[in-house]
């Protein structure tokens, strides 16, 4: 079988799915930035991994499942997952233990934050990995600059 991955980089998890697949006998190539263009091309493999949710991926997993041709996870699944703000109120609804957010001007937060809140995770809303990830242990540790979280 013919199996296309669409992914950000040819290393770490992209590639150790690749190796996976190919010692199970496929024919396996990843599309990166540097390869992939959605157009027809892409109709050669039998089947695809959606590796990122960065938009240009999901462009080719929406260009290739509107041709018929499968991709795994379904893109419209993981454009949810891309935004951390459904993919958390998803989660919720399907009745599953998820942290709390709190949203909001300075003054805002400050009025919803307890003392026994903290330690907290600050995150930002979107963004990939642990970029910008921070523990704040009281509510004076949190970086205002003209009333926004910086």
């Amino acid at each position: 079988m013919k199996i296309g991955i669409l992914a950000k980089r040819t290393i770490m998890m992209a590639r150790d799915i690749k190796e996976n697949l190919e010692e199970r006998g496929h024919d396996v190539t990843i599309y990166t930035a540097k390869n992939l263009a959605i157009n027809e091309s892409l109709f050669e493999n039998d089947y695809y991994i959606l590796k990122s949710k960065k938009l240009f991926y999901l462009y080719a997993a929406f260009f290739l499942e509107a041709h018929g041709v499968p991709v795994y996870p379904h893109p419209g699944l993981t454009y949810k997952h891309k935004n951390r703000m459904e993919a958390h109120f998803l989660i919720k609804k399907c009745g599953f233990l998820a942290p709390e957010y709190f949203f909001g001007t300075l003054k805002t937060i400050q009025n919803q934050l307890k003392e026994e809140d903290f330690p907290l995770i600050m995150k930002p809303s979107m963004g990939s990995g642990s970029i910008v990830i921070e523990v704040v242990k009281a509510i004076d540790e949190i970086k205002w600059e003209d009333n926004n979280l910086i």
